[in-house]
């Protein structure tokens, strides 16, 4: 039985990638906390989502043995509204008033980890797949194994404004962006040398994770 010194807090997005940090911190002996609630980003104003992530927090600043806290979620979605049915268009929900208090939100979070001593990471949301998952994978098939998700440009405005936010949390939070490996300067790639990233528009696939915790491994945070 190990206990914990890793967590990992969010939604859906978390399941996957907690199983491959679990499978890289097997390797030292340690082991990971996995916390995440299907639907719910942190800042959901729903009393069931209020309710989960205020023991959730408490549990993670109540043990001493959580030393590394990861943070996933589909924050894109959660500041603009989810893309699938106004792609090829960004969708621009939520007021400017309402994304400052999901931002006021997680940044209180954070700050009361990083005052317990935990070291905070966000892994930052994948980039998205325009069309449905499907239909990207038969475009892999005649063209060797390669797929765009979304063009690079479409992508930075789908995130307009996040740099500048996340920019304030550094010294505090250490980010890895999937898109520093999952795009070049035009594409975002769904399929990559034969390899699916994504199960569906937005949740990546265990070999997609798995990159990301390479990259993780390659910076040395582990």
């Amino acid at each position: 039985d190990i206990r914990p010194s890793w967590v990992i807090l969010g939604d859906s997005h978390v399941p996957a990638l907690a199983y491959a940090l679990g499978e890289r911190l097997e390797k030292d002996n340690k082991s990971i906390l996995h916390l995440s609630v299907s639907g719910c980003g942190l800042a959901d104003e729903r009393s069931r989502c209020r309710a989960w992530y205020s023991k959730a927090i408490a549990r993670i600043l109540t043990d001493d043995s959580l030393k590394h806290v990861v943070l996933s979620s589909r924050f894109a979605s959660q500041m603009y509204g989810a893309h699938k049915f106004t792609w090829p268009d960004v969708p621009r929900m939520n007021s400017d008033e309402e994304r400052e208090g999901i931002k006021k939100e997680y940044t209180e979070v954070i700050t009361a980890f990083v005052a317990a001593g935990k070291r905070v990471f966000w892994v930052q949301q994948a980039p998205e797949v325009g069309l449905n998952l499907s239909a990207v994978m038969r475009q892999a098939v005649s063209k060797n194994g390669i797929a765009v998700s979304v063009p690079r440009v479409w992508w930075e405005e789908r995130t307009k404004g996040f740099e500048t936010y996340f920019d304030s949390l550094k010294g505090r939070v250490t980010f890895i962006n999937p898109a520093d490996f999952f795009c070049d300067t035009k594409d975002c790639y769904a399929v990559k040398d034969g390899i699916t990233r994504y199960r569906d528009r937005d949740h990546m696939s265990l070999s997609a994770v798995r990159e990301i915790v390479t990259e993780m491994d390659l910076r040395g945070l582990f």
